[in-house]
């Protein structure tokens, strides 16, 4: 194959230049152009007798034609392109070959065993003579190489039907190893005869033109063949002509097979689609529709366009048949057609309907067919133009209800009316959920006004055990002439089981923070206790404080509907005592830069004591002393006292010390200032460590007038007022002063006499 493939290769060159690859034996005239223009296969593949009986034909004057046929230039060829000239003119076509068969005596159309329509390896196949498949172009099939086929080669026609979308991975595999096998996939046209339609380059889907010897050839690469090119896509329902061509003669017969992905093949399913009942017989001819086209019509009336005509298939029921395919893929579909004599048919309807319902039951109205009449049925809340509505739902409680259809025909009408009886719907009460221990009964017990059955045939008035789980059980009721009606109850069962909690510590000082876990596997409302206090919190994991010293026994309840598990553990938590810390202390000024500050400790049952100062000293006695410096009028320190028991518990006190130094300084009540060496002036004496940062002392005499001012606290009142000295007597003084690191504005005020 792959030396023919060179030789096609050097064939297109020398086509190109004007030249052949094959030497004819005859002169290169006008004659030897047109026969290798008509058939390419006499200049690139060999002169055979075909060529030159064209050859003589031209030479002889005898009919040259523009059409190259697909069968030999044989007698019946001469007498089909004689009989129908557009053979030769035009186009060979589907009736050229059909003459052409009926010439040769052979029947046109596939073999019978030759249709695929199931699943697996198909075959084998034997390959047969041209003459036995549908008319097709083989002087250039697209993808493979002009002169490819040949009239002395076997060739194999394969009806196949494609049920699933997708790429079309085929494997043709001939009986031997060896030999080139090519392929031509054409899509049968839609209304063609499979075996009859022309195939050429408008509906070919793919060719492969083998190039390696290995007796097979694929499409895809779902098969381990050599010869392969990609997969073309295919669609479901299309039919699809495979022919397969032995080369090299090495194949007697082959096998096809599709891969497991993309398309499939499967029988041809065919249905006739229109929904016809009654027809008059003089109405006019209507269109039957199908699912699948290209079959064959059959029946009394029917043309194989699929146009039924009442007036040629006469008064009666005429059954319609489709088919379509060929043996063994062929499928059928009937539909029954009554004409009638509408002309003796009377205007008469009688209106039904399924009744009496329930709500919600679904409805369906009928009524008898008048041929060429037109239908408008009315009720409530329905509108509908069809003789007999699809059913539907209808939604109405408890009455009756009417519907009224009409029937028209020209100038011809008729009426009927159908009343719709809905029954009273039972009423029924199952009861309220419930949810119950593995161990109890459920009590099933409905109430209604009929007879109550509940699910599984458990009579009203029952118990039931049931295991662990979640139900939903149904109670019916029913009555005669009436509607039944369901209610039903959940039933949740729950096992029972131990409860199980922990804590993360069992033991400790007052104060102390116990978280408990709760590890029982079972829902429900979660109740903790404390000595049988309940506590106001229902998690999983809830903390409790215990502020004193004692054992605390700790419960926890789970209740789940009927179903409550307990857990109480005695004595579960203690608690010790911490000390009660507290002292007193006692302050000494010991002189201006130091003060004593002595400490007693008031619990006595502590077996460690730590004293810290504020100073950064720190002390560990029962009982103690502290030396502080300062020179400060406010002084100010905090003193923390620790103390642990014999239980390792422990606790503190921090106290806040203050000490305000006195403040001293003196007034005198009386002065002299009769110029003597003692007492002559009025001078308020402070402490030598008192710091003044203002000073304002102020003498009134008895007439409020202010006769003496001084803002120097060395400056004291010598009794003069202008220069002079004043009368004997009392006078008033008035002093405001600060001290110097303090916002504090101190006021006194008093008297002092004067005397002479």
């Amino acid at each position: 194959m792959k030396y023919f493939f060179f030789i096609i290769i050097f064939f297109h060159y020398f086509l190109y230049t004007g030249q052949c690859f094959v030497v004819a034996p005859v002169p290169d005239d006008d004659c030897y152009q047109q026969v290798i223009t008509n058939d390419p296969f006499c200049c690139d593949n060999s002169w055979d007798d075909l060529c030159q009986t064209a050859y003589d034909d031209c030479v002889n004057g005898e009919v040259d034609c523009v059409t190259f046929p697909p069968v030999p230039n044989d007698a019946c060829y001469q007498q089909v392109i004689l009989d129908i000239p557009s053979c030769c003119n035009d186009i060979w076509d589907e009736s050229c070959s059909q003459a052409y068969y009926d010439c040769m005596g052979v029947e046109s159309g596939c073999n019978s065993d030759v249709s695929i329509c199931q699943e697996g390896v198909a075959g084998p196949f034997t390959f047969n003579q041209l003459t036995t498949g549908p008319p097709v172009d083989f002087a250039n099939p697209l993808g493979c190489s002009t002169g490819m086929w040949g009239n002395d080669f076997g060739f194999g026609f394969i009806l196949l039907y494609i049920t699933e979308t997708g790429p079309l991975n085929l494997l043709v595999d001939g009986n031997t190893s060896s030999g080139f096998i090519d392929v031509v996939v054409y899509n049968i046209p839609l209304d063609s005869d499979p075996c009859n339609a022309v195939l050429d380059n408008t509906n070919e889907i793919a060719c492969n033109y083998a190039t390696s010897p290995c007796g097979c050839t694929q499409f895809g690469l779902d098969f381990p063949c050599e010869s392969s090119i990609p997969a073309p896509n295919v669609t479901a329902g299309q039919k699809l002509m495979i022919i397969v061509h032995d080369y090299s003669s090495e194949n007697n017969s082959f096998t096809l097979e599709l891969g497991p992905n993309g398309a499939q093949t499967g029988m041809p399913d065919v249905q006739i689609t229109s929904v016809i009942n009654e027809l008059c017989s003089n109405d006019p001819p209507i269109n039957l529709d199908v699912n699948n086209l290209g079959g064959n019509w059959t029946g009394n009336g029917i043309d194989q366009n699929g146009v039924f005509n009442p007036q040629l298939a006469g008064v009666g029921t005429h059954t319609i048949t489709y088919s379509i395919g060929s043996t063994p893929c062929i499928d059928s579909s009937q539909l029954d057609i009554v004409v009638l004599d509408c002309s003796q048919i009377p205007c008469e309807l009688f209106a039904q309907n399924n009744g009496p319902l329930c709500p919600l039951d679904t409805l369906e109205l009928s009524v008898n067919i008048l041929p060429n009449y037109t239908y408008l049925w009315q009720g409530e809340n329905f509108l509908s133009s069809v003789s007999n509505p699809i059913p539907f739902q209808f939604s109405g409680f408890e009455n009756e209800y009417e519907f009224i259809v009409t029937a028209v025909n020209g100038n011809v009408s008729c009426s009927d009316t159908t009343i719709l009886i809905i029954k009273p719907t039972l009423s029924v009460e199952a009861g309220q959920d419930i949810i119950i221990c593995e161990s109890d009964s459920v009590f099933l017990n409905a109430f209604g006004n009929g007879t109550i059955i509940w699910q599984n045939e458990h009579p009203n008035g029952s118990y039931i055990n049931l295991p662990v789980g979640n139900y939903t059980y149904y109670a019916t009721v029913e009555q005669e002439n009436f509607c039944p009606n369901t209610d039903s109850i959940h039933i949740e069962v729950t096992d029972g089981v131990d409860i199980d909690f922990s804590t993360s510590v069992v033991e400790g000082c007052e104060d102390l923070e116990v978280s408990f876990f709760n590890h029982t596997p079972m829902t429900g409302n979660r109740v903790w206790y404390v000595n049988e206090s309940i506590l106001d919190q229902h998690e999983d994991t809830v903390k409790i404080i215990f502020p004193q010293e004692g054992w605390y026994s700790v419960g926890l309840k789970i209740e789940n509907g009927a179903c409550t598990e307990f857990e109480y553990k005695e004595n579960l938590i203690h608690v010790f005592p911490k000390p009660r810390v507290d002292f007193t202390y006692l302050i000494e000024e010991i002189s201006y830069e130091q003060i004593k500050i002595n400490f007693f400790n008031t619990y006595l049952d502590g077996n460690q004591y730590i004293w810290s100062f504020g100073d950064g000293f720190s002390e560990a006695d029962t009982n103690t002393f502290h030396m502080y410096s300062s020179e400060a009028e406010k002084f100010s320190t905090e003193v923390k006292l620790w103390i642990s028991n014999e239980f390792l518990c422990s606790d503190s006190i921090i106290k806040t010390i203050e000490y305000n130094r006195p403040l001293l300084y003196f007034i005198p009540n009386t002065f002299t200032p009769n110029g003597d060496e003692f007492n002559n002036t009025f001078k308020i004496q402070f402490d030598p460590f008192i710091e003044l940062r203002s000073f304002k002392m102020l003498i009134y005499n008895a007439w409020g007038e202010i006769i003496f001012e001084s803002n120097d606290p060395s400056i004291g009142w010598d009794g003069t007022y202008y220069g002079k000295i004043v009368q004997q007597g009392t006078y008033i003084w008035n002093l405001d002063f600060e001290l110097k690191n303090e916002t504090n504005t101190y006021k006194n005020n008093g008297f002092v006499s004067l005397l002479k």
